[in-house]
């Protein structure tokens, strides 16, 4: 039995690392992000110090995925001597 990585679970890792990246660079603003999830009634959704660690972990852990995919992506440009 052949096991295929599809598109689909490709693009989900992708989203998840971008996600993730652009979650981490919003650290500056942390405090404004606690204020309005608070006012919202939405504690449950602030990252904690522990929470922003496993998050940096998970992006560098995605990170070769991703820029695997990019570079395998391209409809015009030879991508079998990436492989």
């Amino acid at each position: 039995m052949q096991i295929r990585a599809s598109a689909a679970a490709a693009v989900h890792f992708n989203v998840i690392h971008q996600r993730s990246l652009k979650l981490l660079r919003l650290d500056l603003d942390q405090v404004k992000i606690k204020s309005v999830l608070c006012e919202k009634r939405h504690e449950n959704l602030v990252l904690n110090s522990k929470d922003m660690s496993q998050l940096q972990e998970l992006v560098t852990i995605l990170e070769p995925f991703a820029e695997a995919t990019y570079m395998t992506q391209g409809d015009k440009t030879v991508t079998i001597s990436c492989v």
